[in-house]
Parts: C-alpha cells; structure tokens; sequence
C-alpha cells in the first residue's frame, strides 16, 4: 500500500487530485500481471522449460551461461540489434560485410566460426561416448540451428 501525503497548503484540490490519481495509476501498472518474454513471443513453437532446463544444468561456468542467455534472448550487442535500435547507421559486419546477426557471428564469421567448429567436434565427441549434457535429440532443433547447442541439440 502506498501513502500518499495529504495536500500541501499551496497545493490546489486540482494538483492533488491529479497526483493521487498518478500514484494510484502506477502502483496498478505495478501490480499487472506481466507479459511474456519478447523471445517467447518470436519463437512460440520452442519448448522454452527444455531451453531453460538446458542453461541450468550446463557444466560452464556462470559467466558462460550469462553470455548464452543473452544469445538466447536475442539481446547480443550484435550490429544488427543495435541499427535495429537506431544506436548504429549499419547492420553489417566489419570483417565481412555480411549482415551481423547472432547466428553470424556464432557460426559463420572468423573465429566464431572456429570455436562454433571446435564447440560442435566436441559435443559429438562427448554424444558419441555416451555422456550427454542436456536433453534433447540431435535433429530437432528447427530454427534455431545457431543456438543448437544452448537448447541442448547438435546441428547437422
């Protein structure tokens, strides 16, 4: 419950009124029931508990599942995201000119593409002697083939 302070000698009914008012507004816009996530909502199809059964059991570090849960929520400081929010002229890569999406710089540019190779050899590597990570069968992952790994799936 909120206080709200009782009308200042020089404060008008009017002036009052529209602050109580104000007070009241916010703490219902408090109180709403929230939304769902922005990634939710552009990928409805996702079995998003899995994803996030996924993230939790991961053998990494914290500092590792904090860089792929902004992968995953689409909100990587890539060029594509920043001229989509106006704070870059250009969504393209500087190395190579090609549009600078999450899935590029992951899988498909320089060195992304490298640790993306090694990360994809070593995941094999641990499926085919029978220690899984996280859940999930290899060839189900739809759209989501840069992420792949995050959600539990290997690309093919």
């Amino acid at each position: 419950m909120a206080y709200i302070k009782s009308p200042e000698q020089n404060e008008s009914l009017h002036a009052f009124r529209k602050r109580t008012s104000n007070t009241l507004h916010t703490m219902a816009l408090a109180t709403r029931e929230r939304g769902d996530m922005r990634v939710i909502k552009l990928h409805p199809d996702t079995q998003w508990n899995r994803v996030w059964h996924n993230l939790h059991v991961a053998w990494v570090s914290e500092e590792l599942k904090a860089v792929w849960y902004t992968a995953i929520h689409d909100i990587f400081p890539t060029h594509d995201r920043q001229a989509k929010i106006r704070l870059r002229a250009s969504n393209l890569c500087n190395l190579c000119g090609r549009a600078d999406t999450i899935q590029h710089r992951l899988t498909e540019c320089t060195e992304g593409a490298a640790i993306w190779k090694r990360t994809r050899s070593y995941a094999q590597t641990r499926q085919m002697s029978g220690r899984n990570g996280p859940s999930g069968p290899a060839s189900s992952f739809g759209p989501h083939s840069a992420m792949g790994l995050y959600y539990g799936y290997l690309p093919t």
